[in-house]
């Protein structure tokens, strides 16, 4: 049990829980305990290590297979199994999408679409019609990230038929995703896309290969994400890189 108190009393340290004497004795014991301070820097590494890449699953394996140590009388030192954790982490670091989905049991799709969702930028406020005072206060919002009052507007001015109107579409599908109206969003997107040579066609299918990330339908948004690669259009490198990142 001298390698289970240690694991303990290491923890409370980490998280700050010794005080008074307690903490006294314990860094005199680092002091003068060469076995006992590499012990306290490998937790460190590993615990710390653990926590900067969110994995409590793995945390939590580690007491797993502690806690299978004493009840299979196996004996590993602390050191060893912490150091297994080390390696463990750096085979994480490297192997990168598989380990992470085999930890979590699958891709967090809410973290994939927020890691690739980004604002298209503005390139309607210097062609704005005669200073059009509404496009240019719906555009306020969306950089803002007002999404709910951004999809009012950029309705509105849709329904205007502008010149630009191709355009202020694919704002008004972004408004509605980033708004959380996933079922508007689509439409748009959608017709976007099947309208013949709308110059946006290439954007809309990206945002909707997020669309249904966010709705965590990964079969369908794989074959969104090859058609962008194949045809080279927006954002071709990140769809390579985000098909990589799903199951």
């Amino acid at each position: 049990m001298k390698n289970d108190n240690n694991f303990e009393l290491i923890e409370a340290y980490l998280e700050g829980k010794l005080t008074g004497e307690e903490l006294k004795a314990f860094e005199k014991r680092t002091e003068s305990d060469s076995d006992f301070a590499s012990l306290v820097q490998d937790y460190s590494i590993a615990i710390k290590s653990i926590e900067e890449f969110g994995k409590q699953k793995l945390k939590n394996r580690l007491r797993k297979i502690h806690f299978e140590e004493i009840t299979n009388k196996t004996r590993f030192g602390r050191r060893e199994l912490l150091k297994l954790a080390a390696v463990f982490i750096g085979l994480l670091i490297v192997s990168g999408p598989f380990l992470y989905n085999y930890l979590s049991g699958g891709s967090n799709y809410q973290n994939l679409y927020a890691d690739n969702f980004a604002l298209y930028p503005d390139i309607l406020s210097q062609r704005s019609e005669n200073g059009n005072l509404m496009l240019d206060e719906a555009m306020s919002y969306y950089k803002n990230r007002d999404f709910e009052n951004a999809s009012v507007l950029f309705q509105k001015l849709d329904s205007q038929n502008l010149s630009m109107g191709s355009a202020i579409k694919l704002y008004s599908g972004i408004s509605y995703l980033g708004a959380e109206k996933t079922d508007e969003a689509e439409i748009i997107f959608r017709n976007i896309i099947n309208e013949k040579e709308n110059p946006f066609a290439g954007q809309a299918n990206w945002y909707l290969a997020l669309l249904t990330i966010k709705r965590e339908n990964p079969e369908y948004a794989k074959i969104l994400l090859a058609e962008i690669i194949q045809n080279k259009s927006y954002n071709h490198a990140k769809a390579t890189k985000l098909l990589d990142e799903i199951d």
